[in-house]
């Protein structure tokens, strides 16, 4: 038998009993692993101390039963239990298996003599059985993350259709307009139209810009590297050229950035939503800043402030929420897009949130945060 790393503990009032494990240990060289207790005092005070692998006990002690010495499921340790029953204490031995102790043995010189190995038999045992539990522990988690990611995708799903539908209708309606008497239009009126249709394909290819964001970030391991945030954006700005058309917001951005790690496809998509929110629900004309400090924690936090009515501390509360929480969430509109900023920053090492005073024209601060990277 190998050599045990850790300690055993026996758990034993008769002397004449312990002295015999004990031989039995000392015979196999492994006397050293083995600690005795003669009571549950004593054994409580050891188990915090010394942390055993296992435990043998006797189930009648002067003090209790050795039944109280079984780790309840909520304690962090973890360890078998072997419970010695004399003649006649087989039916509560029973009793102690249904309460979690792993075997339980017949008290005889036999055994008593035998314990190095019956200790090892248990130690063997325990770990097929901890490797088993954990297994089971994995394909639970595994299929509660997979009933979690169909709620997310019927929850996007319904989401994307209805966002889609509005931009789609106007595309089929204008194009049939034209279709029909392309001539009986003027050349303004084409190209008003054309425009149109150029807006609406683009707010569709945002949205599937977004699920296909959603479908990789989960599985997607990236590289950290050192951002050039205003070439971030700078492209999210120009992403969202039709919606700047229609709402000629004033975007106020600072002279520098600071440098923060992060992956630039993924902070970009973070700023477009954020941006698309502010111009979408600011203040007309909207007016947008955007900014960045240090925070306590030594991170870097990007902010973007509007100038719109600024959400209720009840309308924040409802933000960042996971994907199938969508349907009852929806705060304006922002739902949609916030619950992939919040993943995508998560996954980045970062945290999101929002300030407002709630007072209308102060709007609403969105704000992320990355690590710092070095100089």
């Amino acid at each position: 038998m190998k050599r045990m790393a850790s300690r055993i503990l026996l758990v034993e009032d008769e002397l004449s009993h312990a002295e015999l494990i004990r031989r039995a240990f000392e015979a196999e060289d492994l006397d050293e692993v083995l600690t005795v207790a003669h009571n549950l005092a004593e054994a409580r005070r050891i188990i915090a101390e010394a942390s055993p692998i296992l435990i043998i006990t006797d189930l009648r002690l002067p003090d209790g039963s050795g039944i109280e010495l079984l780790p309840a499921k909520s304690d962090v340790v973890q360890y078998p239990v072997v419970i010695m029953t004399g003649h006649g204490d087989e039916n509560a031995a029973v009793k102690a298996m249904k309460a979690g102790a792993l075997d339980y043995v017949v008290k005889s010189e036999r055994t008593m003599s035998n314990m190095c190995s019956i200790a090892d038999n248990a130690l063997r045992s325990w770990m097929q059985t901890s490797e088993q539990r954990k297994e089971q522990e994995n394909r639970i988690h595994d299929l509660a993350e997979l009933k979690t990611r169909v709620r997310d995708l019927e929850a996007y799903a319904h989401t994307v259709a209805h966002n889609l539908k509005t931009p789609l209708g106007g595309i089929v309606g204008i194009a049939n307009l034209l279709a029909e008497d392309f001539l009986a239009f003027s050349r303004e009126e084409r190209y008003r139209f054309m425009r149109a249709i150029v807006r609406s394909g683009k707010k569709m290819g945002n949205i599937i810009d977004e699920l296909l964001m959603m479908a990789t970030v989960n599985d997607t391991e990236v590289n950290l590297e050192a951002l050039d945030m205003q070439e971030i954006v700078d492209e999210a700005i120009s992403r969202l050229e039709y919606l700047i058309e229609d709402h000629t917001p004033r975007i106020g951005l600072p002279d520098e950035w600071p440098r923060a790690l992060g992956y630039a496809p993924w902070v970009e998509e973070v700023w477009v939503n954020y941006l698309s929110n502010a111009i979408k629900y600011g203040g007309r004309p909207p007016r947008i800043e955007m900014g960045s400090d240090l925070t306590a924690e030594g991170t870097v936090r990007f902010w973007i402030r509007d100038n719109g009515r600024g959400l209720s501390d009840i309308e924040r509360s409802r933000l960042f929420v996971p994907l199938a929480k969508l349907n009852s969430a929806l705060t304006r509109g922002h739902g949609l897009g916030l619950s992939i900023v919040n993943r995508i920053v998560e996954k980045l090492g970062g945290k999101v949130g929002s300030e407002a005073t709630g007072i209308d024209g102060q709007g609403t601060t969105f704000y992320f945060t990355l690590k710092p990277a070095q100089e």
